[in-house]
């Protein structure tokens, strides 16, 4: 995996807020069909919720790990 791709807790931080009680991201900036405060991401066909970030999909339970920890 190459590591320049990735991305970072930091940058993370800067697009969602997340709740760890309830496992949610939300956005923190508008986009065009996107306000402040909705919920980031979709399930995917196996049940498994994917954000997309940059042209990038991400599995939300991974994301979840770094924005924690």
């Amino acid at each position: 995996m190459n590591n320049t791709n990735s991305i970072t807790q930091e940058k993370l931080k800067e697009i969602f807020d997340y709740n760890p009680d309830t496992g949610i991201f939300t956005w923190k900036s508008s986009r065009s069909k996107i306000k402040a405060g909705d919920i980031a991401g979709h399930i995917n066909k196996i049940g498994y919720v994917r954000l997309s970030i940059n042209n990038k999909k991400y599995l939300a339970h991974r994301l979840a790990w770094l924005y924690v920890y």
